[in-house]
């Protein structure tokens, strides 16, 4: 269900991006694209990888055993976010012309792509950690809080896309995306 979550925000922000400038979704998917590069190889692949662990301590009952490994993998994710997302910040302009920067994609789209990347890349940190903690959750057989979450999450985008995408456009509706669910 909380899948199903993220996938229905993701049509709906697609949706609501449609509504405006030409070449918008294309600069929003290829900008979502690129941020979604270091959150697949940092916040997916921790999450997924501490999963079995967490799952172990709470089965044994060793709570303390799952609060070390949920600290440790926190702390990891962290090591390697934060980096990351000062990188992206930083060299969000070379990344996207070096990824994207060839035939009719001229300045203008790389600048609107740099900048919706931009607006996505503040919510990678987090991402990657509502990650970890819906798998502790499923660690603890606790899936209504994370899909609770998701829906709660979903509605706060909706609402905020529908709210900044008229004052800034695309990049309001990137920065609105950062309150949903991962």
């Amino acid at each position: 269900f909380t899948i199903g979550v993220s996938s229905l925000l993701l049509f709906i922000v697609t949706a609501l991006a449609s509504s405006l400038e030409s070449g918008g979704i294309t600069s929003f998917i290829f900008a979502q694209n690129l941020q979604s590069f270091p959150l697949g190889i940092i916040g997916v692949s921790y999450s997924i990888a501490a999963f079995p662990s967490f799952s172990h301590h709470l089965a044994r009952g060793d709570l303390r055993g799952f609060l070390r490994s949920f600290s440790s993998t926190v702390r990891q994710v962290l090591f390697f976010c934060v980096p990351a997302t000062v990188a992206l910040i930083v060299l969000k302009a070379q990344i996207v012309r070096a990824a994207l920067g060839s035939g009719v994609f001229d300045w203008e789209d790389t600048v609107v792509t740099f900048r919706i990347l931009q607006a996505l890349v503040f919510g990678l940190i987090a991402q990657s950690l509502v990650l970890l903690l819906a798998r502790a959750f499923w660690a603890k057989e606790d899936t209504w809080r994370p899909a609770l979450a998701a829906v709660v999450g979903a509605l706060v985008t909706i609402l905020s896309a529908l709210s900044l995408r008229t004052s800034y456009g695309i990049v309001g509706i990137a920065y609105a995306a950062q309150a949903g669910p991962a």
